[in-house]
């Protein structure tokens, strides 16, 4: 260690020890410099030393302090400057102070501050690595994520901790789970791509009454409501009612998605899109989609299509205001619903229906099935979701959408039988319905 030069004299107290501060500030002695890191003193800069390095620290400085009360201490020092010094690596180990050497004046008020505000941090510090919760794996992670009340997910959080800590091997299975779950995240997913005029859709969208067949004013906030669906289809729903034209955005939306792997995001102008929806761009319309993306984004569906399941929002958004551009993205989860099933609906006649919400459902509902089976008024009003309370003024609605879907090409013919009050439909299946249909017959035992 480098010791004060001959200049410094021994004095008494606490005119010592101020002096030795002076001369450590003007002359940067080693000692202090290696004494002093991170403490703000003598213009040093300020760190963080990790608690054994901040003890030993003190130490050393309270022990240089007294050295240079001590005027023994400085006629030694005297005598060591005049000898060569060795190198640090042959320096002997310093010898702690005893704790309970008194401090004198200021600097011995400063120092004692500076202590307790170490303590202070590190108290602080050692707190919040205490608070951060324990990672767990992430296939619980996800789980603990989908609790909403802050106290049960701590609560949950506590017992699985708990658990992993008496049987070590269950977190060994929940790490293989949550590998192969995120190696299964990371392969590419992409829908397929549909001929320009058609819009591909799942069957499960199509079957019931997710997007109902109602007007606007006649929403209802849904919290877990079970819709009404065709067999073999399950739809839990929480969040305001959707509709036809909340249904048209979302097609809108998958089209862009279709042309990028899923997850990932898809850049458009407001203005661009509602284009694309033959609408127009002004502030009335731009407002209008700004609301429908905020209903697709904060629906809470739970769908169940065979042994196909798909649950969470049916898309995400927001703005780049820097860029003035939308950024959209898609769950890869939702995959699952078309490889249950989907349909290319025709979306030049779908634009000839619009605003003409019964005749915009059946027109999805009949293009999804190969088969259209005789089905009584009253499963059709439920299976749409439409809102008419009577069954006989249904019907009259009914009527009139079956006469616009003839006079689209849609169907062939239609009727409703007066007695059974079941409808029955003509229509030509598209290309891809009649290779169904002739497999299904191949495949029908023959009879004598």
């Amino acid at each position: 260690m480098t010791h004060p030069p001959p200049a410094l004299q021994a004095q008494d107290g606490q005119k010592a020890a101020k002096n030795a501060l002076k001369l450590a500030k003007n002359h940067h002695f080693r000692c202090f410099q290696w004494i002093l890191p991170g403490f703000g003193l003598c213009g040093f800069r300020t760190t963080i030393l990790s608690a054994p390095q901040q003890a030993a620290a003190i130490l050393r400085f309270r022990d240089t302090l007294h050295m240079c009360q001590n005027p023994a201490s400085v006629a030694e020092g005297e005598r060591m400057n005049t000898q060569p010094t060795r190198p640090a690596a042959e320096e002997p180990p310093d010898a702690a102070a005893p704790a309970d050497l008194p401090l004198f004046g200021p600097l011995g008020a400063a120092l004692a501050s500076l202590k307790k505000n170490i303590q202070k941090r590190s108290a602080e510090a050692q707190q919040e690595r205490e608070d951060e919760p324990e990672p767990l794996p992430e296939i619980d992670e996800e789980e603990l994520r989908a609790i909403a009340d802050p106290e049960q997910r701590k609560r949950e959080r506590q017992r699985k901790i708990e658990f992993y800590r008496q049987f070590p091997n269950g977190r060994e299975v929940a790490e293989t789970k949550s590998q192969k779950l995120k190696a299964e995240r990371e392969k590419i997913v992409q829908l397929a791509l549909w001929p320009e005029r058609t819009r591909g859709t799942p069957n499960s969208f199509l079957r019931g009454a997710l997007f109902a067949a109602i007007q606007g004013k006649e929403r209802q906030y849904l919290k877990g409501a079970l819709l009404a669906t065709q067999q073999g289809i399950e739809i839990r729903f929480t969040g305001m009612q959707l509709d036809q034209s909340d249904f048209e955005v979302w097609e809108q939306a998958v089209t862009l998605a279709a042309k990028n792997q899923l997850g990932n995001y898809c850049l458009f102008k407001i203005k661009g899109f509602l284009r694309d929806l033959d609408r127009n761009d002004g502030k009335s319309d731009r407002e209008w989609l700004k609301d429908v993306f905020r209903r697709l984004m904060s629906a809470g569906v739970e769908i169940k299509h065979g042994a196909h399941t798909y649950g969470g929002s049916l898309l995400e958004f927001w703005h780049d205001d820097e860029a003035d551009t939308y950024k959209l993205q898609l769950n890869p989860r939702i995959l699952a619903l078309y490889q249950a099933g989907w349909t290319a609906l025709d979306w030049e006649t779908r634009g000839k229906l619009r605003r003409k919400p019964l005749a915009c459902w059946l027109h999805g509902w009949l293009s999804s099935n190969a088969e259209n089976y005789p089905t009584k008024v009253e499963t059709i009003r439920q299976l749409s979701g439409s809102k008419t309370k009577t069954l006989f003024k249904f019907r009259q609605n009914l009527k009139a959408a079956l006469t616009i879907l003839q006079k689209e090409g849609v169907l062939v013919n239609w009727a409703i039988d007066p007695k059974t009050d079941n409808a029955s439909f003509e229509r030509t299946p598209s290309a891809s319905q009649q290779r169904h249909l002739i497999r299904k017959l191949a495949k029908t035992p023959k009879t004598n």
